[in-house]
């Protein structure tokens, strides 16, 4: 069984669905089994591999183990959704975003096939958006061209947001972060070229007086509260970070913060941080300004635990020590130990 679990990676969709559909049907439970069938469903660029009865047996396996999965019925449903109901037409596949050679290609690409997209699909896309803004960035200098530029963002991130709901949390996460990067990027032009993408996007993404920025990371906020306790630590610390990033402190009916929130769920999960998680999620604190001892020392004390510091690029630790000393917060352990390990580096 635990090689069948170790080899999942090597099954395609109707390997997984028949595997999924047998002990369901023949009423073997093994929790461990679906979750891992999951995450590698969930993480696959595509459901190629699936056809519609894939999906519906996959589906009707993890009801009747009693396995519940929203994320998987989410992307799944998707998939079903697209192909209007004829199990035996099944949707063309997305192209991937990591094969756009451009901000164009990909705009385009997103724009007209936004009504079949799964939230994968559309995050992928925000994903890939801050690559293709360096320099200026796509210009487009006819008005004709400029104002369908400025449609296509502007369908495409108010669909983002409307659909917020149905996104798990690795699709938020990486919606979150996606579009932080692209603000923090285009933050940093004061004058961009009109027409430009970096001008449409600071129109669309961050609007008068920041309003809009202010608007999209309350609704992030706001959706990923039921769902927080679904994160794992990698997606985490991503989402601190796209919060930290963009200095935006969601603040909360009882007069505390998101990142407070934010705070509790991580506490209990230091020890499954990487280093680099662990970094970005102390400098973004430090960098919105946001006090909270508690965070600061257990963080602290979950790095002091580590048998050394050989996973923290030298980035990661500058950005740690920078963290708490802009932040205030004392933890003389902790800076001796990250001392002792620049130290011996050669």
């Amino acid at each position: 069984m635990y090689n069948l679990i170790d080899n999942l990676r090597h099954f395609n969709g109707q390997d997984c669905s028949n595997t999924v559909w047998a002990f369901a049907t023949a009423g073997e439970s093994h929790p461990q089994l679906f979750k891992k069938t999951a995450d590698h469903i969930i993480e696959l660029d595509n459901l190629k591999s699936f056809n519609g009865q894939d999906c519906s047996n996959t589906v009707w396996a993890f009801a009747k183990a009693g396995e519940s999965n929203p994320q998987l019925f989410t992307i799944t449903n998707w998939q079903m959704k697209q192909s209007n109901g004829n199990m035996n037409s099944y949707p063309k596949i997305f192209p991937r975003m990591t094969e756009m050679r451009s901000l164009e290609e990909a705009l385009t690409a997103t724009y007209d096939n936004l009504d079949r997209l799964s939230p994968r699909d559309v995050s992928a896309f925000w994903a890939v958006v801050p690559k293709f803004l360096g320099g200026r960035g796509l210009t487009r200098t006819n008005q004709q061209q400029q104002q369908h530029m400025f449609h296509q963002f502007d369908k495409i991130s108010t669909a983002s947001i409307q659909d917020i709901d149905q996104y798990g949390y690795r699709e938020l996460a990486t919606l979150a972060i996606s579009l932080a990067k692209i603000i923090d990027k285009i933050s940093k032009r004061k004058r961009p070229t009109k027409g430009s993408s970096h001008q449409i996007l600071q129109e669309i993404l961050i609007g008068n007086e920041s309003k809009i920025k202010q608007y999209i990371f309350r609704e992030l906020a706001s959706s990923s509260v039921p769902r927080l306790h679904e994160f794992d630590a990698r997606h985490l610390s991503n989402f601190i970070y796209a919060f930290g990033l963009v200095e935006e402190v969601v603040l909360v009916e009882d007069g505390s913060t998101f990142f407070d929130m934010l705070a509790k769920v991580a506490i209990p999960n230091l020890d499954k941080f990487n280093g680099q998680g662990l970094s970005n999620m102390l400098w973004s604190y430090a960098n919105a300004e946001v006090p909270n001892s508690q965070l600061f020392e257990k963080a602290g004390d979950a790095i002091l635990e580590l048998d050394n510091l050989h996973e923290f690029w030298p980035q990661a630790l500058s950005n740690i020590a920078w963290a708490y000393a802009t932040a205030g917060e004392q933890h003389p352990q902790l800076f001796e130990k990250v001392a002792g390990h620049i130290v011996q580096l050669d």
